[in-house]
């Protein structure tokens, strides 16, 4: 439902918990279990966290080894709807869009909204939340102008002033999509997302 198709999965190496409890057993055999709650994978209980998030994005350093990944929810009703792993987000998910060349970048809000722009075939990087954006990732930007693609709300429009101002003090050029720069007509509706925009799903 949200169109994000094989080779963009592909890609970004995207992977599914076929069998919790045939997994659960293995990180348990493999790994202690004081690791394994340390780094986030186990709860107190000592099980993987993941029974009700079976969807895992990986984030891939510039060698497409995974440094941190972010477990999705299928069904809509669980709550929260995404999990990560403990400690801090190293960097932006699909980092090697960054590649230090001049060029435009889209900087949207979550794993889905940027595999909806790579599905579309633009580059692009996505943060996990309006706030989350980290300012020791900004020489990461520094070849870039920035199309910023957060949600269609007042968080999302607040989010995105905020980083126009970050990216501003350190001379980064930035636009909202829709802006019309960048050659997309825009008419997202309130509340929406990119996804969703292009004709997804939640």
């Amino acid at each position: 439902k949200r169109r994000i198709y094989k080779p963009v999965w592909d890609r970004m190496l995207l992977r599914t918990i076929t069998d919790y409890n045939a997994l659960n057993r293995q990180l348990k055999e493999t790994y202690s279990l004081e690791v394994l709650q340390y780094v986030g994978l186990f709860n107190e209980k000592g099980n993987l966290r993941y029974y009700k998030h079976p969807l895992i994005f990986p984030y891939l350093d510039t060698l497409r080894r995974a440094s941190h990944f972010q477990a999705r929810a299928v069904d809509s009703s669980v709550e929260p709807k995404e999990l990560h792993l403990k400690g801090t987000i190293p960097f932006p998910y699909n980092m090697s869009a960054l590649d230090q060349k001049r060029g435009w970048i889209y900087l949207c809000e979550g794993v889905i909204d940027t595999l909806t722009m790579l599905q579309q075939g633009l580059q692009a990087v996505g943060i996990p939340g309006v706030r989350s954006f980290k300012v020791q990732w900004l020489p990461l930007f520094k070849e870039k102008n920035v199309v910023l693609c957060l949600d269609h709300d007042e968080a999302g429009r607040k989010g995105m002033e905020y980083l126009q101002q970050v990216f501003g003090n350190a001379g980064i050029r930035t636009i909202i999509l829709g802006d019309g720069l960048e050659n997309i007509p825009v008419n997202m509706k309130e509340g929406e997302d990119v996804n969703e925009w292009f004709g997804g799903k939640k």
